[in-house]
């Protein structure tokens, strides 16, 4: 089995950071805390839960230990943990029950022109990545999808009872200034010493690189899609640099590249892994990079968590609705919102008060044998086809 280990992991054994740890990359034995409960967003609900926890086989769909190249143990784990998937169809007005455990209660699924006769079964494990003191955190979810020999890897990142799919996590680094040609570290800090207060917090939480991890489309019943591209970005005090990673086939590595503006020289990481998958900055060896874009705008809608660690990008892919996830609990939000009925649609023109001039009209036609003549076909058209087949 293939070994997922997201790049962060590597280049951790030389950072350390105040209010966040780089995780050990074991797997969860449940479902952890943060992860917990019911979660909605635009388009369905997702309950991380595990129904049957007695059970050591649990329904598992993959046994045993995953296996490195040089057949060392990748990780090993128990039962696997569900994902329950209902997807909001007809506009948000019906919850389709798509995924499911198998446990659930098969006699009150609808049967209709929507739903088919048995959910789909995905099994999910749970890896951290970073172990937060508070609400934040961020996870590698490994699923598991039906026919599909090896799990799926989405990171994602909690922050503040919100999931994003799409997120920063910034990485210390060192600025650079050239003397005579040579590199020389100017400051270890996140994002340089006038940026750290006096009681050791970031007087502006930007500062600094952030890497971007998570880039996947979303938590699917089938294998989503992930992006050839990932954004990374490099705030300063008076600016902003996007720097593009783009997928390859290269091998990870640990090693820094770096871009120059002015006098001044930047460093970031050289490889980005994500979804279990390498994205690099340079072209093969090199270790300078030339695709910069520099502007003097910082970006918009970043919600950046309390230990400054993460950032989400634009809304949430889910919000938490229930801090537990059961199925009675996730079966009524069903049963509710599939007992709303969609209100009438209005008309697409106002009504409007004509006078038809109706006895006008009458008054023109009595004297006229044509019309008298059509009117009288009408009257029969009714009499005997419409009494006989719309009664």
């Amino acid at each position: 089995m293939k070994k997922f280990i997201l790049g962060i992991f590597l280049i951790s054994s030389f950072f350390s950071l105040a209010f966040a740890q780089i995780s050990d990359g074991k797997f969860e034995d449940d479902v952890p805390v943060s992860l917990s409960g019911i979660w909605e967003g635009k388009d369905r609900f997702v309950m991380f839960e595990n129904p049957d926890k007695d059970n050591p086989d649990g329904g598992s769909a993959v046994d045993g230990e995953g296996l490195n190249n040089d057949g060392t143990a990748a990780f090993s784990y128990k039962a696997p943990d569900y994902l329950t998937i209902y997807l909001k169809a007809f506009y948000g007005w019906y919850l389709d029950r798509t995924a499911e455990p198998d446990t659930f209660d098969s006699s009150s699924r609808d049967r209709n022109n929507t739903t088919v006769k048995s959910p789909e079964y995905v099994y999910s494990f749970y890896r951290p990545v970073i172990a937060s003191s508070g609400s934040n955190s961020v996870w590698e979810l490994f699923v598991h999808y039906p026919r599909k020999k090896e799990p799926f890897v989405i990171p994602l990142a909690v922050i503040n009872d919100s999931i994003y799919l799409k997120f920063f996590i910034k990485i210390p680094t060192e600025d650079i200034k050239l003397t005579g040609g040579a590199r020389e570290p100017e400051s270890k800090n996140i994002s340089g010493d006038k940026n750290i207060t006096g009681d050791g917090t970031q007087s502006d939480p930007l500062l600094g690189f952030w890497c971007g991890i998570g880039q996947t489309t979303g938590i699917k019943v089938s294998e989503p899609k992930t992006t050839e591209n990932i954004d990374s970005i490099y705030v300063t005090e008076n600016a902003v640099y996007h720097i593009r990673y783009w997928l390859c086939d290269m091998e990870y590595s640990d090693e820094k590249a770096f871009f120059s503006d002015g006098g001044k020289t930047y460093s970031v990481i050289k490889h980005i892994q994500s979804a279990g998958k390498v994205y690099t900055c340079v072209s093969g060896r090199s270790v300078t990079i030339r695709n910069v874009e520099k502007t003097l705008e910082r970006p918009a809608n970043l919600t950046v968590s309390n230990d400054g660690f993460t950032c989400g990008i634009g809304e949430p892919y889910l919000r938490r609705v229930a801090q537990k996830g059961t199925e009675s609990e996730i079966l009524s939000i069903v049963k509710k919102a599939n007992s709303r009925r969609s209100p009438r649609q209005k008309p697409p023109f106002e009504p409007l008060n004509l006078d038809w001039h109706i006895k006008e009209i009458y008054e023109i036609e009595k004297n006229d044998t044509l019309i008298q003549a059509a009117r009288k076909r009408q009257k029969e058209f009714a009499d005997t086809y419409l009494k006989v087949n719309f009664q």
